[in-house]
């Protein structure tokens, strides 16, 4: 029984040194019967210089973060400072790194945090340009050798998991376990050690600047599920959607900025980066002005292709806010909304910045608050976790599900024997159609992706023969998740 589910130094070097100068005198000495104290010579501290190998990142996000944490802890070498996730959250929990260029992997490897209110990680799976490459332990070095434009770390605990089974009638199957993570727990990671072929690299990842971004108009802007802070999170599977009734010329995007910066281009992720489909059914940015807020806005074109385009601006642009107004559009296949994936700027050193907005925390909090109180309430950033076993079948079966607070979810199935396994993952958005304390529906629509069909993948198939579009509305009542098309029940 085969069962589809939807399933990114500087060194300083210090010397300290005491210049004692001799003063000759013809008077003779004082002698004084108060004993001597001795000057203690200074310290002389060293910082070790760094010799990492420097590379650059365009993207690093975590699918789930304490308010008190940061995901770019992971690369800092600072023992102290660790990413965790947020209570409730951590199997099926991850980190993704955009590589700025494909590049050669040699190993990598994980080392978690210890703290009380963190759950061991028991193992972790590496996803290398989307596929699934290994299965390691924390401590562990990950043998890769691979040329890669993206890692995607997945970890896996089976500490502090409640853990119910009970029977059930099925054609295949008799027993069902449910787990769920403990709702006061979480996971921690201290650092993320990256190898390539010439020793380790010193990861560097966008700066995220103190900021906000506004659209002059948002497709459900209700929903927050192409609301414009997207555009800053470092998802190319996330995006703004521009809400006008038609191409959206004349739609404007304003970045501020609580510091004045420098702007000396923009990297854009343009379209519904998601999937080729996505790509090719939404309308793309073709034509734009960009410039400080209240001056004149020089022209720019991209094309119309997947991927990251750079674009160079004719003259650097200095202050605190800027303007991007669409001014022509590649049509869409299926729909006239235009979106864009994600925005990058980089200063005249070409470093990469962003824009770190309070705004994805107000649309968090704004979930959050739909949910109370509902039956929603207690499965937000928490995994359901179902695995399906018979005495006489010997493929087991697994499924999981994780509605996180920021609009985001992910779902997982795979059906394992002693000889192989099949997985699909799905990955996207959902919203609230209604919730009450009984029953909520909900819609949630991205991207389902086939493990199953990597070989065809890899033998030259197009990705769109991997991966397709979904939407389904979803049911929650009586402890059981069901889809109305590819969703089969998940119990919790």
């Amino acid at each position: 029984m085969k069962t589809l589910l939807l399933i990114p130094l500087i060194f300083i070097l210090s010397f300290i040194g005491c210049d004692s100068g001799t003063t000759e005198t013809t008077s003779p000495p004082v002698v004084s019967d108060k004993p001597t104290t001795e000057i203690p010579t200074p310290t002389v501290e060293i910082t070790e210089p760094d010799n990492r190998i420097p590379l650059a990142l365009n993207g690093l996000y975590a699918t789930s973060t304490d308010p008190s944490s940061n995901v770019q802890f992971v690369f800092d070498r600072d023992e102290t400072s660790i990413w965790k996730t947020r209570s409730g959250a951590g199997p099926d929990e991850g980190i993704m790194l955009y590589f700025a260029e494909p590049t050669m992997i040699k190993s990598i490897k994980v080392e978690q945090a210890d703290e009380s209110e963190l759950a061991s990680i028991e193992s972790y799976t590496v996803y290398g340009n989307g596929s699934p490459l290994d299965l390691a332990s924390p401590g562990q070095d990950v043998s890769i050798n691979q040329e890669l434009a993206n890692i995607y770390l997945r970890f896996s605990t089976d500490e502090n998991i409640k853990v119910t089974s009970s029977p059930i009638e099925s054609d295949f199957y008799d027993k069902i376990q449910l787990e769920r993570f403990e709702q006061n727990k979480k996971i921690g990671i201290k650092n993320i050690i990256v190898e390539g072929e010439n020793g380790e690299f010193k990861i560097i990842a966008p700066a995220m600047m103190k900021g906000a971004v506004n659209a002059s108009s948002t497709l459900k802007e209700e929903s927050f599920a192409y609301d414009a802070s997207l555009l800053f999170d470092a998802r190319k599977e996330f995006v703004w959607v521009e809400g006008e009734k038609g191409d959206g010329i004349g739609t404007k995007l304003v970045f501020t900025f609580d510091e004045e910066v420098t702007i000396s281009g923009l990297q854009l992720w343009n379209g519904y980066q998601r999937s080729e489909s996505h790509y090719k059914s939404n309308a793309k940015l073709k034509g734009f002005g960009f410039g400080t807020s209240g001056s004149a806005l020089e022209s720019y074109q991209l094309k119309d292709e997947q991927g990251v385009q750079s674009v160079k601006l004719k003259t650097p642009v200095s202050g605190k806010s800027f303007e991007l107004e669409i001014q022509s559009s590649y049509k869409g296949w299926s729909y006239k909304d235009l979106a864009i994936s994600e925005i990058l700027f980089f200063d005249e050193a070409d470093a990469l910045f962003g824009i770190r907005s309070e705004r994805t925390n107000d649309n968090r909090n704004a979930i959050k608050q739909k949910t109370k109180g509902t039956v929603l309430e207690s499965l937000v950033d928490s995994r359901i976790f179902n695995l399906y076993t018979s005495e006489e079948y010997p493929m087991a079966m697994t499924r999981s599900a994780i509605l996180r607070s920021d609009g985001t979810f992910v779902l997982y199935s795979s059906e394992e024997d002693e000889s192989d396994s099949v997985e699909t993952i799905a990955d996207g958005n959902w919203e609230i159609i209604k919730a009450d304390s009984e029953s909520a529906t909900i819609s949630v629509f991205g991207k389902l992706l086939d493990f199953s069909l990597l070989e065809m993948y890899y033998a030259g198939k197009e990705d769109a023969e991997l991966s397709r579009i979904f939407r389904d509305k979803i049911t929650i009542k009586d402890n059981t998740i069901q889809g109305e098309k590819l969703i089969n029940a998940i119990k919790f």
